[in-house]
């Protein structure tokens, strides 16, 4: 597992947080 801070993380929980948000 990737850190929080690293591009990997910070990649994946923007993904992340895009789809909740386009979700709703």
């Amino acid at each position: 597992v990737a850190p929080w801070w690293s591009c990997e993380s910070i990649g994946r929980h923007y993904v992340v947080m895009e789809r909740l948000v386009d979700k709703e």
